[in-house]
């Protein structure tokens, strides 16, 4: 842990939007991290990225921060694969070093990626295939700290229903069952809140 915590410190000195990237793929599978999940429709302005680069585009950056993670060795590139991969307690670690509203706001920008990534996706088996485990993995990040958001929980919600439907499409009937359960669960606690009165009857 000392020693990942110090290449952090080194690394956000030399490339800040890599130290945020790392954080950042802690709300995602940490097998099979392809580029092609961070890309963008043509002349489409991405949401999430503003999470990983808050003051510059991260147009052109995304590349040099995956490769100094890896400089790092807090990444691995897999050549049979064409992707990145993390060990699985270097991304726990990425994770619990982060406050609870950094790990809200991570959270949310990995939703908006993953709906953005579903939009773009061909109309593929196996294309959809390599997204579903970050779905469900971002899920499962959601669910620890869905009650931590102060705003926003509709908006993540309705992301969470647009990534059901995709994973519908990838027959993995039982997440898209959790998936579903946990968005209807979240709206009907959002109803009672808004209507107290049903409650009692």
């Amino acid at each position: 842990l000392s020693t990942w915590e110090t290449s952090f410190v080194a690394l956000a000195g030399q490339c800040r939007e890599a130290a945020r990237l790392l954080s950042f793929l802690a709300f995602l599978s940490p097998d099979d991290i392809f580029l092609g999940l961070f890309g963008a429709l043509p002349g489409q302005k991405t949401e999430w990225e503003s999470v990983i680069s808050p003051e510059a585009p991260l147009e052109g950056v995304l590349d040099s921060a995956f490769e100094a993670l890896a400089t790092y060795s807090l990444i691995q590139w897999k050549e049979d694969q064409g992707s990145y991969f993390m060990h699985k307690l270097v991304q726990a670690w990425g994770h619990d070093r982060l406050k609870i509203e950094e790990q809200v706001e991570y959270g949310y920008g990995a939703l908006k990626l993953l709906v953005g990534a579903t939009s773009r996706c061909e109309p593929d088996p196996a294309a959809k295939a390599r997204i579903a485990p970050h779905i469900i993995a971002s899920f499962a990040r959601l669910c620890e700290r869905y009650r931590s958001m102060d705003s926003g929980r509709v908006e993540a919600l309705t992301l969470l229903r647009s990534l059901a439907d995709f994973i519908r499409e990838t027959g993995r009937w039982d997440a898209e069952y959790e998936l579903r359960l946990f968005e209807y669960k979240g709206f009907s606690q959002l109803a009672e809140t808004e209507n107290p009165e049903h409650l009692d009857t």
